[in-house]
């Protein structure tokens, strides 16, 4: 994967991400990517910040109680886990990615 597209991997998951912890269908999904090319990573970062804001926003929109008793199934994998842990799942997602691009192009 070259480093924009992992740059592109992680900023486009938090569309996907944003439809499954709002119990949304992920059957027909399709990325608002799709058909965009690379140019930068500015541009990445310009054309994914509205999708991060959405994100950000039902996050904060979550109680407590919702965090602790709201059952996530990733489609994926079929894996259940408890919102608050599944929001930590979208946190260890963007790590893991930091580390592989911090590893394969050698950043301090």
């Amino acid at each position: 994967m070259s480093a924009i597209a992992m740059v592109r991997h992680v900023l486009e998951a938090d569309y996907g991400w944003n439809i499954i912890i709002n119990n949304g269908s992920m059957a027909k999904y399709q990325t608002p990517w799709q058909t965009r090319p690379y140019l930068s990573v500015a541009d990445e970062l310009e054309f994914a910040e509205p999708h991060r804001n959405a994100i950000l926003e039902s996050i904060r929109q979550f109680s407590d109680r919702e965090l602790n008793e709201t059952e996530i199934i990733h489609p994926g994998n079929g894996a259940k886990k408890n919102l608050g842990k599944y929001l930590l799942r979208i946190g260890y997602h963007e790590a893991v990615h930091a580390g592989q691009f911090r590893t394969k192009w050698k950043m301090p």
